[in-house]
């Protein structure tokens, strides 16, 4: 499974789309946060089963700070 998700804040997302997307109802309700972090995404895939294989790019990566992850999972048994 592929996931493409923003990862931190996003002026442009907030300005536009926030207003049409509704409370969140998971861990971001006592944050204030939109977006979940690779961390929360990993914790995340892990409590509905998945192995997340990969996350990219890597934190120390040139293109992290742009906050958009790319999360590769599967399920135990499948390759």
């Amino acid at each position: 499974m592929l996931i493409t998700e923003p990862t931190r804040e996003h002026l442009e997302i907030l300005t536009s789309q926030a207003f049409m997307m509704p409370p969140p109802q998971d861990d971001r309700q006592r944050s204030e946060q939109r977006f979940l972090s690779p961390e929360q995404w990993q914790d995340l895939l892990q409590r509905a089963g998945l192995i997340c294989e990969a996350c990219l790019p890597d934190e120390g990566h040139v293109l992290a700070p742009l906050g958009q992850r790319l999360f590769i999972a599967r399920r135990p048994g499948n390759a």
